[in-house]
């Protein structure tokens, strides 16, 4: 079993997300193969999304054939706002990793998201300054404001 527990950098757990183990070799070329050949083959049934602990997404992994396929994951996170984005993360196992995922065990994976900032600010170019001093004036003729 191979459990991810998924968050943000301050560390609010994230509720929408997609987990896609990709078969590395066909990747490249055709996403929806790969993805197709490696879940389908590794996972014994749908992940399941913990409804108590929030950002919290369990695989049960057939061993047998997770061992054979070259793996590439693939996570990317919904936050429900228009201005709230996610990076999506492209974690390639090594064979430390490998190692530590082992047959009747559980893996815990805690995964921290960066937040996709480019469409969050706006850059301004300075133009030619204004002259304040001569076309602007606060107050009207007289210097004083009267009721």
């Amino acid at each position: 079993t191979l459990v991810f527990s998924i968050s943000d950098r301050a560390g609010r757990p994230v509720d929408d997300c997609f987990i896609g183990f990709l078969d590395q070799t066909t990747a490249a070329t055709n996403a929806v193969q790969a993805l197709a050949a490696s879940s389908g083959a590794i996972l014994s049934h749908s992940p399941i999304h913990n409804s108590v602990e929030r950002g919290s997404y369990s695989f049960y992994l057939n061993w047998p054939k997770y061992v054979t396929v070259n793996h590439l994951v693939h996570i990317e996170a919904q936050s429900g706002s228009p201005f709230i984005a996610y990076k999506p993360v492209d974690y390639t196992p090594n064979a430390d990793v490998q190692k530590m995922i082992r047959p009747n065990e559980f893996t815990y994976v805690a995964i921290k998201i960066d937040r996709d900032t480019y469409e969050t600010y706006a850059l301004y170019q300075w133009g030619q300054p204004l002259d304040v001093v001569s076309t602007w004036m606060p107050f009207p003729p007289g210097g004083q404001i009267t009721k």
